[in-house]
Parts: C-alpha cells; structure tokens; sequence
C-alpha cells in the first residue's frame, strides 16, 4: 500500500495556486486570440467531458454534470480523480462506487474546478466558464498533479 504523506502547507498551498490561477484565464486583447471563454449552461457541458475529468475542490459541481461523468464511467468512456476536502467527501461516493478515484485533505474546500480534454471549468452560479486555450490545461492539470501528490 503506497503511503501517502499528510497535508503540508506546500499541498494546501497547491490548492489555493490553482484557484488563483483561475483569475488568470480572463483574457487579455493580445491572449484573446488563443485563449476562448465561453459561458454556458450545464446542459452544454456534456461535450466538454473528455478522456480525463479531474476536479479540484467540492462539492460535485452540478447534478447535470455529474450524471454525464458517472455515465462517462461506467460506459468506459473517462476516467476522473477529484481531490477534495474530507468535508466534502461524501458529494463524491458515487464517483467513486464507479471507479473514480477520490483524495482528500483536512476539512472542507469551498468552491470547484474541473479539468477535462482541452477545457477548464469553472462553475458561475447557475452557469459555468469554461476556458480553453493552449496552455490553459496545462497550467491547472500541474497544480491539480501537485495537490494530488499531497492528498490522501
């Protein structure tokens, strides 16, 4: 059984960098060639969900979403990994009774973000921000790696 060490303020600092990077994907006149942001419902999330979800944070990040991952797993289509607080654990059991694989650190994380395919989620009220963009996954994917290498 792999050892997974506890929490350190470097993997609870991993967490909060990837939030803060989140301000980043708002873009600039001279990023807003590469970079594309659009806002959509949940019901136009579906075709975002690609490969791997990973999702930092918790809850699940919407009922509509999460039916379309859990079925993304049980037809073999995805694979996901969530790291999030203890606290918050329990929003992912049924992600995890179909293979996902679920870490956690102390207490609860508020707030959410998912990265899939080429896209990064962000859940806005009743709407999501969905960013994609080169390097826009790239970014987030390492600070999530990070956070999970930290995780338990």
């Amino acid at each position: 059984m792999a050892h997974h060490p506890t929490p350190t303020a470097r993997g609870r600092h991993a967490f909060g960098a990837a939030l803060a990077l989140l301000a980043l994907f708002v873009p600039t006149p001279a990023a807003a060639q590469t970079v594309r942001v659009a806002v959509v419902t949940e019901r136009q999330l579906p075709p975002f969900l690609r490969d791997e979800v990973l999702i930092l944070g918790g809850p699940f990040p919407g009922r509509t979403f999460q039916r379309a991952v859990l079925a993304g797993l049980r037809a073999g289509r995805l694979r996901a990994r969530v790291v999030t607080g203890a606290g918050n654990a329990r929003y992912f059991m049924p992600l995890r009774k179909v293979g996902g694989v679920v870490r956690t650190f102390d207490g609860t994380l508020m707030g959410a973000v998912a990265v899939t395919g080429d896209a990064v989620i962000v859940p806005q009220g009743s709407r999501y921000r969905v960013v994609t963009g080169p390097g826009v996954t790239a970014s987030v994917t390492a600070q999530f790696e990070n956070a999970w290498r930290y995780a338990r």
